[in-house]
């Protein structure tokens, strides 16, 4: 059975998407290639609409998206980056805020969580942005490489250098 969003998303394509959507409730295969194809369409249309700045139409789009496949961490990031893009006084907590949400759905969720980690390393909020790189790196190994970049080194330093000053 096709969910409502996803039947609301083939009303208004061209009949040869609506015939495809048809199909769908006949073969579970081919559902889920529809799906796929849907989701792909519906993130190219997100990122369409930041492009151009129309970013109350990405918004929706990236809502649509994150709600219909909430494990989609390639959605998350990229509504997270383009709310940091926007650069208005609350652009910052709304970045956030999408990758906090991201990481309550996908708690195990390596890109997010190394998303927010680079987030705040970029901010200079050094100690939350190293334990974050951290715990990305210990989730998924294809995290670790970005904990021997320099600005993580530096970060480093700048959290141990205060510790050390802190306990002196």
């Amino acid at each position: 059975m096709l969910s409502s969003s996803t039947r609301g998303f083939l009303n208004h394509k061209s009949p040869s998407l609506r015939a495809r959507g048809a199909k769908l409730e006949i073969s579970g295969k081919t559902l889920l290639n529809a799906q796929n194809e849907l989701h792909s369409g519906l993130y190219q249309l997100a990122l369409q609409h930041a492009r151009v700045n129309d970013y109350d139409a990405a918004r929706t789009n990236f809502r649509h998206l994150t709600a219909s496949y909430p494990a989609a961490c390639k959605c998350w990031v990229s509504w997270a980056q383009m709310e940091k893009r926007v650069g208005d006084t609350n652009s910052l907590n709304r970045c956030r805020e999408v990758l906090q949400r991201g990481l309550e759905l996908n708690k195990q969720s390596a890109c997010i969580m190394q998303a927010w980690g680079l987030l705040e390393l970029q901010q200079g909020n050094f100690l939350p942005a190293l334990k974050m790189l951290e715990r990305a790196a210990m989730m998924h190994p294809n995290c670790s490489p970005v904990l021997k970049w320099e600005q993580v080194a530096t970060a480093r330093k700048t959290v141990s250098s205060k510790k050390s000053r802190a306990s002196a």
